[in-house]
């Protein structure tokens, strides 16, 4: 019998999924722990035993996995990888893993939907009536959707759809991600280009990619400097991909038209003081992009699922590691 210890039930314990998480582990020989994880020193107590980890936010780094000698598995129920350490657990041959298309579906069409709210000034508008004015000329200038151009930072499973629906809307696409050969963006109707030629080209850049060492801050002042005038920003990868001082400048000064945020650097923003949200031309929702019920199942059930399916030596579709994993012959 294996000891799984999930590591934020203070977070997600009454989230429907863990429920779920629950029930299927109930059904196996394995024991599932549910932790309540608000510190390093506990996280190192409740899993010292443990066969697998399941964490939704709480990173497990260096010390953590030499503290667990049984540990075969680090799992995180989200698309982000971030908050491991992959060379520690290369070192042991633990195989480290995401859930990476539990909300492809849910992030595309949040992404869509904060594009198309920037285009068509729906925040802008909103706020105007709901302080007493109503004008129909008001606010930065709307384009028609056929004229544009929207360049996509990254071509995974979610920008794929991303360039989909916007192709819906008559939007020519544009997109850059060193890892995607050039008969795959062809597939998708999608010119494959540089990074430069994003910033050139484009008249809406959304940001689909996973934060990694190499492109913190990859929209910065400089980068910014280098797009059209008026260019429309939206992100739905890393709070840590836009640097939010040169962001919020360039909305100042009119560079961004308008932005669509479901994520910042800082979360939770609850400073309602904080200049990126009394700028009345950016969007921000509460990192919600993921969100559906149906997503919420999906997380929780590929999460037990892959846990299982590795703890009986079985490699499994989502291991970012294969090359060092304790099952990587099987």
């Amino acid at each position: 019998m294996a000891k799984i210890v999930f590591l934020d039930t203070h977070i997600a314990g009454k989230n429907p999924g863990y429920k779920k998480l629950e029930a299927i582990f109930a059904n196996t020989e394995h024991e599932l722990v549910g932790a309540e994880c608000k510190s390093k020193e506990e996280v190192i107590e409740q899993a010292k035993d443990a066969d697998a980890i399941i964490t939704t936010y709480t990173p497990v780094d260096r010390e953590i996995i030499e503290s667990c000698p049984n540990l075969k598995v680090i799992l995180r129920n989200a698309i982000g990888y971030e908050i491991f350490d992959f060379e520690a657990a290369n070192e042991r041959g633990i195989a480290v893993c995401n859930v990476p298309d539990y909300c492809t579906e849910e992030v595309a069409t949040h992404t869509i939907a904060l594009l198309l709210a920037c285009y068509r000034k729906i925040k802008v508008s909103n706020d105007l009536v709901r302080s007493g004015d109503w004008k129909v000329i008001y606010g930065y200038q709307v384009r028609r959707l056929s004229t544009q151009t929207l360049g996509i930072i990254g071509f995974g499973r979610i920008a794929r759809l991303v360039a989909g629906y916007a192709q819906a809307f008559g939007i020519k696409v544009i997109a850059h991600d060193p890892y995607v050969s050039e008969e795959d963006f062809k597939a998708y109707g999608v010119r494959g280009v540089s990074l430069e030629e994003i910033y050139k080209e484009s008249d809406a850049i959304c940001v689909n990619a996973p934060l990694t060492k190499d492109n913190y801050h990859m929209i910065n002042e400089g980068t910014i400097a280098k797009m059209k005038d008026g260019v429309i920003l939206v992100n739905t990868g890393r709070g840590q991909l836009i640097s939010t001082t040169a962001l919020v400048e360039a909305v100042k000064n009119g560079k961004v038209k308008a932005a669509g945020l479901d994520v910042l650097e800082e979360e939770p923003l609850k400073d309602a003081t904080a200049e990126i949200l009394n700028l009345e031309n950016v969007i921000v929702t509460c990192h919600i992009a993921m969100d559906s019920l149906d997503a919420v199942f999906d997380n929780y059930i590929k999460a037990a699922d892959s846990v299982i399916e590795l703890l009986d030596g079985n490699i499994t579709y989502n291991v970012l590691n294969k090359d060092h994993a304790f099952c990587e012959a099987v």
